[in-house]
């Protein structure tokens, strides 16, 4: 009777402990994932489909979910526009609205490229 009470409270305890460490595996990958954003640091320029005149630059982009979709969220960036109110807010941009991102180094490489192009513009 012993050795079988022994067996069962082996047993549960190898049972609990598969299941945690199971449960503990599969939520460290999503944790990874979403610290992890592979636009950090860098500035985005982002074209829209339906108009491509028309977009966003953002600083801080990361990819996050509302509901089922999924959107390009960051902070929006003076780009040189006076009637921008869009600046220093968060700004959502749902994926499936996207046609183009130009993504630069950081904000610095971002001003010089501007700069460059308005200086070509002038003439």
């Amino acid at each position: 009777m012993q050795r079988r009470t022994w067996l069962v409270a082996i047993t549960i305890l190898v049972v609990i402990s598969g299941a945690v460490v199971t449960i503990v595996m599969a939520q460290s990958p999503k944790e990874t994932k979403a610290a992890a954003s592979p636009f950090t640091g860098k500035v985005l320029v982002v074209s829209l489909q339906s108009e491509s005149n028309f977009g966003a630059v953002l600083g801080e982009a990361r990819i996050k979910q509302l509901g089922s979709q999924s959107f390009l969220v960051g902070k929006g960036l003076d780009y040189g526009h006076p009637d921008d109110w869009r600046m220093d807010q968060t700004i959502w941009i749902a994926l499936s609205s996207i046609s183009s991102m130009t993504e630069f180094a950081d904000l610095k490489t971002y001003e010089e490229a501007v700069e460059n192009i308005s200086r070509r513009t002038r003439f």
